[in-house]
């Protein structure tokens, strides 16, 4: 087989494309084709530049494609400035105007070209509006003569423009594209005038005849010709020729500021010459950079907010990297059930499964993943699934000695052992708890082996676990053998994470990993203190240079000081009363690439607005302190409660220890409580009240006294 005929075949199953992609004639391609030189192609050992040069069948051309490489002069100019602009002589009085030029730009608008006709005749425009050319011809006495060419010419890339105009005609091509020219026939007369400018106007006006009120052009231009003359910009620069203001010659400093896109959650970035915006429409964030999620982190937060049952979106970890989804909203006056369905809500029957084959029954929750429904779970104050497995002649979990035969996986995708009803670590059902299972002998009904139906259900209530990601039966391959199972919806309710709370009672430090925010921060927390001053957290990098800090300045000034790299900076909210009145405030403070900003409970952002195009230096190596600035500097004495971090929660209380004076919770009513919460539950400050935390004790009730707990 010949390498045509092998060109052939491969184009007969599968077309390739050079330098471009089209379909019937079109491109299909959101970018430009490739303008430039390309050489030894070569796809699977064939080489397809030698085969379109002898001019194969096979090879097929659309455009213009030539067999040389022309290298053309590079001699860009930029224009940058408030007032830029290139003034070129031309041949007046001709009868014909003629101008071409390359340009690229990321702006939507701009002055491209002015040029007055002689003898008072009017004057011929050219401008980039919202990224296509517009021409203008005004001559006196007349209506404006507007007609527009190109599309989307403010995409970065180069583009070549060339104008011929003459009286009652112009014709406009765009990439030297002549099928694509367009033409205009009116009537209109014209004589070239003597200076041509490019860029934009001299300011004043009024000394050079350019009246263009559009606005100047930011971007680069090259290969400039005037009535078939090309512009030399060497000799400009010597001043030989023209004249000009606030460019830059042999170089195009044009910037890409969208790659890195630096748009969170998919939010699509644009740019213009000196800065970049973010569309976070349908992304559900909001922001600068589309940090900030549009919604609330639970039901509860709706609840407060004066919302009724109903379905609601929701984004547990706030700014992170998790998605919103949507649950259910079960809102009582008293508390908020969080409610999210799966697809093994229905029962589900298995058969033929055997612990060396078992049947894994993977629940996918609606229209959110594991991990999302786990940050639902990790930030409820309680949750509960119920599950449960009905059996003929199928066993569940045997002996709390021997191997399950069946179990279910929860978060972290760790196997559990214990069934509804009972507590982790036990290997028991309901019934084994409350000893009623059918064989005595055994710790769940469904252990009994019966040749008849049985079942073992009961709600999961160990929240850390939850939610439950799959269910994996393997006892149904005998004779007669048969289980369903099914698995019913999460459920939880309060926020934990808000009421993650500490007690600073002498100057110490908890110590966190390094905080990496990359190019978005949010931090929020709420405090009560009577200090004067002292500081809540901060971050640094080995230097002592590149920080970030908040503290309390004054008892009226908390700040936010910074160093991104430009020095020492700050944003200071000043309050107008004491800060230090041993209440609650909240504390909001953000930066991105824009700006940094700092909130104190309803007062309005103080905002420190970053000049274009920052760049933000955030790369801290030392841990993160929070009570004090490193080696417990400016320490804070007083609460502390519901720190977040770009949507991550630290657990305070976790940290918490008394020995170097950190206690969990906040002086209150769990200091003297007026009755202890029993069976080791946990007090939880409310600060106006307290309450019990049973989860995990296998008791309920409002001090957790409820119950029958039988302990293995």
């Amino acid at each position: 087989m010949t390498l045509d005929s092998i060109v052939r075949t491969l184009f007969l199953y599968l077309q390739i494309f050079f330098a471009g992609i089209l379909h019937e004639g079109k491109s299909i391609s959101y970018k430009q084709n490739f303008r430039g030189c390309l050489e030894n192609i070569v796809f699977n050992n064939v080489h397809i530049a030698d085969l379109a040069r002898r001019n194969k069948s096979s090879i097929r051309f659309v455009g213009k494609v030539r067999f040389s490489c022309v290298e053309m002069p590079y001699v860009p100019v930029t224009f940058s400035g408030i007032n830029n602009y290139l003034m070129v002589p031309g041949v007046p009085a001709n009868l014909k105007v003629t101008v071409s030029f390359k340009f690229r730009t990321w702006d939507t608008i701009g002055l491209l070209m002015f040029t007055s006709f002689a003898g008072s005749m009017g004057s011929l425009e050219m401008a980039l509006s919202e990224g296509q050319i517009n021409v203008t011809i005004s001559q006196p006495h007349k209506k404006k003569l507007v007609f527009a060419a190109g599309y989307r010419l403010n995409d970065g890339f180069w583009h070549s423009v060339s104008l011929v105009a003459r009286e009652n005609s112009a014709v406009v091509i765009i990439d030297e594209d002549e099928g694509a020219q367009f033409k205009i026939n009116y009537q209109f007369q014209l004589r070239s005038g003597d200076t041509y400018y490019f860029g934009g106007c001299p300011k004043p006006a009024a000394g050079s005849g350019c009246y263009s009120n559009q606005t100047a052009f930011h971007g680069c231009m090259q290969l400039i010709n005037v009535d078939g003359q090309p512009v030399d910009f060497h000799r400009m620069q010597l001043g030989w020729l023209g004249r000009f203001s606030e460019v830059m010659f042999n170089v195009c400093a044009i910037a890409d500021r969208c790659r890195p896109n630096l748009c969170e959650h998919g939010g699509r970035c644009y740019q213009s010459w000196d800065d970049f915006f973010c569309i976070c429409d349908m992304t559900g964030y909001k922001g600068e950079t589309c940090h900030k999620s549009l919604f609330k982190e639970n039901c509860d937060a709706y609840r407060i907010s004066g919302k009724y049952s109903g379905n609601f979106t929701v984004d547990p970890d706030g700014s992170g990297p998790l998605k919103p989804f949507t649950v259910y909203c079960d809102i009582s006056e008293e508390r908020a059930w969080s409610i999210v369905q799966n697809d093994r809500y229905y029962r589900t029957k298995v058969v033929g499964s055997n612990p060396d084959q078992p049947f894994l029954g993977e629940v996918n929750y609606w229209n959110a993943s594991w991990g999302e429904v786990s940050s639902l779970a990790n930030g409820s104050e309680y949750c509960e699934q119920r599950i449960e497995f009905s059996c003929y002649r199928s066993r569940l979990l045997n002996t709390p000695m021997g191997l399950p035969y069946s179990f279910w996986m929860g978060r972290n995708n760790e196997r559990h052992f214990y069934w509804g009803g009972s507590n982790p670590g036990i290997q028991r059902c309901a019934c084994g708890i409350e000893k009623t299972c059918a064989d005595p002998r055994h710790f769940c009904n469904c252990d009994a082996d019966h040749l008849q139906w049985r079942y073992d259900k009961g709600l999961l209530t160990f929240r850390d676990h939850l939610p439950v990601t799959q269910v994996v039966v393997g006892d149904t391959n005998r004779s007669s053998s048969e289980a369903w199972f099914s698995v019913g919806p999460l459920r939880c309710y309060g926020d934990r994470n808000t009421w993650n709370a500490v007690t600073f009672m002498k100057p110490a430090s908890l110590i966190y990993p390094t905080f990496q925010p990359n190019q978005s921060m949010d931090i929020s927390f709420y405090f009560k203190t009577s200090s004067y001053s002292g500081t809540f957290l901060e971050n640094m990098a080995s230097d002592f240079e590149i920080f970030i800090r908040i503290e309390l300045n004054t008892t009226r000034d908390l700040v936010f000081i910074y160093d991104i790299g430009n020095g020492h900076e700050n944003v200071t909210v000043k309050y107008p009363f004491p800060l230090n009145d041993n209440e609650w405030h909240e504390v909001k403070a953000e930066m991105n690439v824009k700006l940094a900003r700092l909130k104190v409970d309803k007062m309005p952002w103080v905002i420190r607005n970053f000049p274009l195009q920052t760049y933000l230096n955030t790369s801290y190596d030392r841990p993160l302190y929070v009570g004090s600035a490193d080696y417990r500097m400016k320490p804070y004495i007083g609460c502390l409660r519901g720190l977040r971090m770009n949507g991550v929660t630290l657990d305070l209380e976790g940290k918490a220890n008394e020995t170097i004076g950190v206690r969990t919770n906040c002086t209150g009513h769990c200091e003297n409580p007026q009755m202890e919460c029993q069976n080791g539950a946990r007090c939880v400050e409310r600060y106006s009240h307290y309450m019990c935390d049973c989860n995990g004790t296998g008791y309920e009730g409002p001090f957790c006294t409820r119950g029958n707990v039988v302990l293995p």
